[in-house]
């Protein structure tokens, strides 16, 4: 069972909070932006109602904001598979003027830790778009394990697009960080 209600790196003013329904009008014009869309391969525009509906309907996931200096600027997530103790992670930083500061990093570091020390998570995974050179570097640099291609995956645009898997295990964060 995951249990995160809130992580915080003092040090970098970096905090996690549980993702709550005032956090919804940011995060669609986020998810709504162009640049967003194209990194995750969004194919459709999203609304709050939309949104507020998939939460609901889907309790394995979890969603926290990440706050920089006190700022909401970005989200990650967990859809988590309690039987298989693993969970497929997403993040974005949703406000460009945050990026490019190592937010998403420290981040990912603070989540991992948390979930490879204090919970039964033994995998996470999650996937890239193959052009998607700065996620790629994050999580290579992070310690994840490149997967494989999933050849197609998305229909956008009247085009195909692959995707990259990628995950970390519990014992390669442990080997990673002794």
């Amino acid at each position: 069972m995951v249990n995160v209600e809130k992580l915080t790196n003092k040090k970098l003013a970096i905090e996690l909070k549980p993702y709550c329904d005032q956090n919804h009008v940011k995060t669609i014009s986020w998810l709504n932006s162009e640049d967003i869309k194209n990194t995750f391969g969004l194919t459709y525009h999203i609304t709050v109602e939309q949104h507020d509906s998939w939460l609901k309907k889907n309790p394995n996931y979890l969603m926290w904001t990440i706050n920089y200096k006190e700022v909401h600027v970005g989200n990650i997530s967990l859809q988590i598979n309690n039987r298989h103790h693993s969970a497929n992670l997403q993040i974005y930083i949703g406000d460009n003027r945050f990026r490019g500061k190592r937010i998403g990093y420290h981040t990912m570091l603070l989540l991992l830790n948390e979930l490879f020390t204090k919970s039964e998570i033994n995998r996470i995974e999650l996937c890239t778009l193959t052009d998607n050179k700065i996620a790629i570097a994050l999580y290579k640099k992070i310690g994840f394990t490149f997967e494989g291609t999933h050849r197609q995956v998305i229909f956008k645009n009247n085009k195909y697009f692959d995707q990259y898997y990628w995950s970390i295990l519990a014992e390669d964060w442990h080997d990673i960080r002794n």
